[in-house]
């Protein structure tokens, strides 16, 4: 099932990657850890295809790339 994916909270001072807020909430009764958004479960979830035609769940959001 398509899915996205994050760590829960926002990254530690100094550490790299991708942070990113977001409006929609994430599927209930998901771990304290990580949060989950489901495509055809979670309100909000939006269908999106790759360049092969493979179904991607996507969620709008704020993104801030805090790699160097």
């Amino acid at each position: 099932m398509p899915t996205v994916k994050a760590y829960a909270g926002p990254l530690p001072p100094g550490v790299r990657g991708i942070d990113f807020n977001t409006a929609i909430d994430p599927h209930p009764n998901g771990s304290p850890f990580e949060a989950r958004w489901y495509l055809g479960l979670t309100a909000g979830v939006e269908e999106r295809s790759n360049s092969s035609g493979e179904q991607l769940a996507s969620i709008a959001a704020v993104v801030r790339n805090r790699q160097p």
